[in-house]
């Protein structure tokens, strides 16, 4: 029940305040404005320019216009694997630029056999092997994005590219705007000069988005194998947990000492750097920022 009042108590922070709300569109569930979050010497995050999200294959008419006329959105950023994006590309939108920058490589998403990359493991399969532990296999592909050099320079590239938005929109997403785009989305705040515990606060909040999603996903596993540790399994990597955000977090301070020489080192991220980011993304602190506790 705890829990349950907490996400309920982020709902209503999320509605009534605004900061790191989500965007009504009808199509997509997890897309959520950054806005609005207290950052670094009494600023905020500005509204309608860092947006998170799901993938954007089912985007309608209105939701377009939504993005491109309300929130001015001028670049996208696809950290989905070239498989992925391929099985279900993002729908066009006139005017924005679209950025394949793929964080992890299909076989380190656990998606495919070694021995044959061309054999795809489903999901079902995965929770079924007796050796997978759901939460030590999520907080492995957590760590990876911080330990793998490879999906450190993808991540380096999109702060350049933020960095190169003046201006307007710029939304990344992976498939459910959870993992690669919640790890992206949790380096922003933090080098936005975020609290910590409100990053884990707005990370929490997919959790709510994708509810009805992971409902129908475990209703028709229930229905295909009617085991209590597969579907446990498949909640809990379809859920967006504090410790695997907490794992991301402990792999930057083992390796690097601080977050800051992690931006640096990195990210390409110095104290200038860092400052100029801050210029670009954050505003005067107005009297509805909010720090979620």
């Amino acid at each position: 029940m705890a829990s349950e009042y907490r996400a309920e108590i982020d709902r209503i922070l999320t509605r009534e305040l605004g900061a790191g709300s989500r965007i009504p569109l009808s199509s997509i569930p997890n897309t959520r404005d950054l806005g609005g979050y207290a950052g670094a010497e009494n600023r905020c995050v500005k509204r309608h320019r860092l947006i998170r999200s799901g993938a954007l294959s089912s985007l309608n008419e209105e939701d377009i216009r939504m993005l491109t006329e309300e929130y001015g959105l001028n670049t996208v950023v696809d950290f989905r694997t070239k498989a992925e994006a391929q099985e279900k590309p993002d729908t066009h939108m006139e005017g924005v630029t679209y950025i394949s920058l793929p964080v992890l490589r299909e076989a380190q998403l656990g998606m495919t056999h070694e021995e044959d990359p061309n054999r795809k493991i489903s999901l079902m399969e995965l929770v079924q092997n007796e050796s997978t532990n759901a939460g030590q296999f999520m907080q492995k592909i957590y760590e990876a994005l911080i330990h793998d050099e490879y999906a450190l320079s993808q991540y380096r590239e999109f702060f350049r590219i933020m960095r190169a938005n003046k201006e307007g929109a710029l939304l990344w997403h992976c498939s459910a705007g959870k993992d690669r785009a919640g790890t992206a989305a949790a380096l922003v705040l933090e080098a936005l000069g975020v609290e910590r515990e409100t990053i884990y606060r707005d990370y929490m909040l997919t959790n709510l988005y994708v509810w009805g999603r992971l409902r129908q996903m475990l209703e028709k596993a229930a229905q295909q194998v009617p085991d209590e540790r597969v579907l446990t399994g498949i909640a809990v990597m379809n859920s967006a947990k504090r410790e695997f955000l907490e794992s991301v977090f402990a792999a930057i301070e083992a390796d690097y000492g601080t977050t800051e020489r992690f931006f640096e080192q990195k990210m390409g991220l110095d104290r200038a750097g860092l400052e100029e980011l801050r210029e670009n993304y954050l505003a005067p602190f107005p009297e509805r920022a909010v720090v979620l506790q």
